[in-house]
């Protein structure tokens, strides 16, 4: 409820932005202003309840990148992204972490003859541990078996302890447009109704958790 309150609010105020016909000057300007100017302060005034990992552009190298520290909530009008891929699509054209269209991270499909245990796993057990990979075909989050300890995976492979994280980092990517959009144009090979950063319909896109939509821009040019 926390995020839909605010992600009804960013709406609000990008509708009296662009209230108007915008021209691509004036698009790139929000686009370079939402994806360069960062409020991604920790300890924010007044904030309460939970906290959340979120992601930022690096316009260094390009690419959106993880917050070394979970922050109070920020939306993409901070220049802050729930997921990977709202950060991909709105500011690095789309691209994606090639490692979410990779294979499962040390899958196994037998009983374990040496298994990481988990840090809550007392028993002697040598059943496999559970561990979710993105599967970029079907484009969902699924289950694998693992006899490594998914919570030590490292943050560059297609292996996650909870579907929460899998869903965080690869979900909105398929193999087609990983590497982004051809054009260069900086903009999202999705197309949004709407003025950017845009909200898409519920048709055009959800974000998989709880149904609220994510910020894009759109994209009046073929790819």
């Amino acid at each position: 409820m926390h995020r839909l309150v605010v992600l009804l609010a960013a709406a609000s105020f990008t509708t009296s932005i662009f209230g108007g016909e915008t021209s691509r000057g004036e698009r790139d300007k929000q686009r370079l202003k939402m994806c360069t100017t960062r409020n991604a302060t920790e300890n924010v005034e007044g904030c309460t309840g939970a906290f959340f990992t979120m992601y930022i552009y690096n316009e260094n190298t390009s690419e959106c990148e993880e917050l070394p520290k979970s922050i109070c909530y920020r939306g993409p009008e901070h220049g802050v992204f729930f997921t990977l891929s709202d950060c991909a699509y709105s500011c690095a054209n789309g691209k994606g972490p090639q490692y979410c269209t990779a294979g499962p991270h040390e899958p196994t499909n037998d009983t374990c003859t040496e298994k990481e245990r988990l840090w809550y796993d007392d028993s002697d057990s040598c059943e496999p541990n559970e561990a979710w990979y993105y599967n970029a075909s079907a484009e969902e989050c699924q289950k694998y078996k693992t006899c490594k300890d998914p919570w030590k995976f490292p943050g560059n492979v297609n292996g996650f302890s909870k579907r929460y994280f899998c869903g965080k980092k690869c979900e909105g990517f398929i193999v087609s447009n990983i590497n982004g959009s051809v054009n260069g144009s900086g903009q999202s090979v999705i197309s949004c109704d709407g003025k950017p950063p845009a909200v898409c319909s519920d048709e055009d896109y959800e974000d998989g958790n709880d149904g609220t939509v994510a910020f894009f821009y759109i994209n009046d040019e073929p790819v």
